[in-house]
């Protein structure tokens, strides 16, 4: 089974949700699962976070960045790409839909997959290193 560690603004939780139905929608032919906390864990501190998502993405294949009209301000997507590229997991950016921000700054030279689930499933697998 392929993990997936999704990257997302707190303001698109609900396009994070879309995300995952699409994914666990029985008419697509995924076979991965989405990896995200249902956890608030900010109260133990900026610390605790941090290392709450270095454990996560640690046990995924890839990561999932959703880029809405201001990703690329977050300083939590920011880090959460810096751990991505120190644990060499590929990251695809996925544009949600009608918006029209930039990529965050780490991850500006990679290209965006449009909101498809067949161009989302196809990257994934490549990137996963499953063939179909």
């Amino acid at each position: 089974m392929i993990k997936v560690f999704i990257s997302y603004r707190e303001i698109n939780r609900a396009h994070r949700d879309g995300f995952i139905g699409m994914m666990e929608n029985p008419n697509n032919s995924f076979s991965y699962t989405p990896e995200y906390s249902e956890e608030d864990i900010r109260y133990k501190g900026e610390q605790a976070v941090k290392n709450y998502i270095k454990e996560k993405m640690g046990l995924c294949n890839l990561v999932i960045c959703l880029i809405g009209n201001d990703s690329h301000n977050s300083p939590w997507i920011d880090y959460e790409m810096d751990v991505a590229i120190s644990q060499q997991k590929p990251i695809i950016p996925v544009r949600i839909p009608n918006t029209s921000g930039g990529l965050p700054p780490k991850i500006r030279y990679l290209p965006i997959i449009e909101w498809d689930s067949k161009e989302i499933q196809q990257q994934i697998y490549r990137f996963a290193g499953v063939y179909f």
